[in-house]
C-alpha cells in the first residue's frame, strides 16, 4: 500500500507566512513496525532504517512525501508513526509532534489531541492521502 501526504505548506511562526526552502527529515517503521535494514548501513540508517529521507519545502512552502504507511513497533501499544525533524535556515533541527493516523486504534486521548494527527483519504487509484500543515514554531529542540 502506498501513502502519499498531499502538498502540506510548512509555515513560519505566525501560522501564515509561507516557509521557503526549510529542511525535513522522516522516517518510520516498515509494514512488519520494524526499522528495516540492508546491512552496512552508516549515519542516520543504523537506527532509522531505509524508509526515510530528506526534502526541502518549496518557495510555496509546500512538502510532499511518498511512501508507505507504517505499522506500530512490534508488542508494544504505541500508534504507527512518522518521526519528522525541521531545520529551518540558520536554525537548529527541531522535532515536530510524530505523524500519526486518526483511525490507528492505539492512539491514546494525548495523542488525538496533539497537531500531528491526520486523517487518510483514498483517491481513484487506491493511494492514501494526507494533510500534515507544520508551524516552525513546532519545533522541539
Amino acid at each position: 500500500m502506498n501513502a502519499s501526504s498531499s502538498p502540506a505548506p510548512s509555515t513560519e511562526s505566525d501560522g501564515r507566512t509561507p516557509a521557503a526552502n526549510v529542511l525535513l527529515y522522516a522516517y518510520h517503521t516498515d509494514t512488519t513496525g520494524t526499522y528495516r535494514m540492508r546491512g552496512g548501513e552508516i549515519g542516520n540508517a543504523r537506527r532509522h532504517g531505509v524508509l526515510r529521507g530528506w526534502l526541502r519545502t518549496g518557495a510555496d512552502g509546500r512538502y510532499r512525501i511518498e511512501t508507505i504507511r507504517p505499522a506500530p513497533y512490534p508488542a508494544r501499544d504505541m500508534a504507527a508513526h512518522i518521526h519528522i525533524t525541521i531545520t529551518p535556515n540558520g536554525v537548529e533541527e527541531g522535532y515536530v509532534d510524530r505523524i500519526v493516523f486518526s483511525d490507528d486504534r492505539l492512539l491514546n486521548a494525548r495523542e488525538r489531541a496533539g497537531r500531528g494527527v491526520v486523517t487518510l483519504t483514498r483517491d481513484e487509484r487506491g493511494v492514501l492521502h494526507a494533510t500534515r500543515d507544520i508551524r516552525l514554531s513546532e519545533a522541539q529542540r
